[in-house]
C-alpha cells in the first residue's frame, strides 16, 4: 500500500500480533493477527487465530470510508441464512463474525470469515491444477444460489 491509503478514511493500521474483539460473556481477547492475506481498493485481509475457537481466520478491515456505507455484512448474512441448505452454499465464503474498530484513520468494519486460500497459478504444473470444468462448475454454483437469494452480484 501507499502511505496516503492510511490516512483518515483509508486503511487501519494493522500489525501481526495485533489482538481485536473481545467476548463479551468473558473479556477476553477474541482474534490474534497472524500474517497479512492481502488487500484490495477498499480493506486489507489478514489472517487470524480465533482465541476462543482455537482455529483460523480472515479479517477484512474496510477503509474507513465505507463504514455504514457497505451492504457487505447484511448481503452475507442474507446468503447464510436464506436457504442454509442449498448445494450452493458450500461455495460461499462464510461470515463468522464482525465489529467495529476504532483507530487513527477513523471507524473501521472488520469482517471475520472463514479462511479461503486460492490458486497461484504459476505455482503448479498443469497436471496439479484443477480441472477448469470443476472451477467452472463450483463457481456457476456459487452463483446460482447467490442469484437465488435474489442477490445480484457486479460492479
Amino acid at each position: 500500500e501507499k502511505a496516503y491509503e492510511y490516512g483518515p478514511g483509508g486503511f487501519h493500521p494493522v500489525h501481526i500480533g495485533d489482538v481485536y474483539s473481545t467476548v463479551a460473556s468473558t473479556g477476553l481477547p477474541r482474534y490474534k493477527v497472524i500474517a497479512k492475506l492481502g488487500r484490495g481498493g477498499s480493506a486489507t485481509i489478514w489472517l487470524a487465530s480465533d482465541l476462543l475457537l482455537q482455529s483460523c481466520v480472515a479479517l477484512k478491515f474496510n477503509a474507513a470510508r465505507f463504514t455504514g456505507r457497505s451492504q457487505e455484512i447484511s448481503v452475507m448474512r442474507r446468503l447464510l441464512s436464506t436457504n442454509p441448505q442449498a448445494s450452493g452454499t458450500q461455495s460461499i465464503i462464510r461470515l463468522l463474525d464482525s465489529f467495529q474498530v476504532e483507530g487513527p484513520n477513523g471507524i473501521h468494519e472488520v469482517l471475520v470469515t472463514e479462511v479461503v486460500l486460492g490458486y497461484n497459478v504459476l505455482r503448479f504444473s498443469s497436471r496439479e491444477l484443477p480441472p477448469a470444468q470443476k472451477v467452472a462448475a463450483e463457481l456457476a454454483t456459487g452463483l446460482e444460489y447467490i442469484h437465488s437469494c435474489d442477490i445480484v452480484h457486479g460492479g
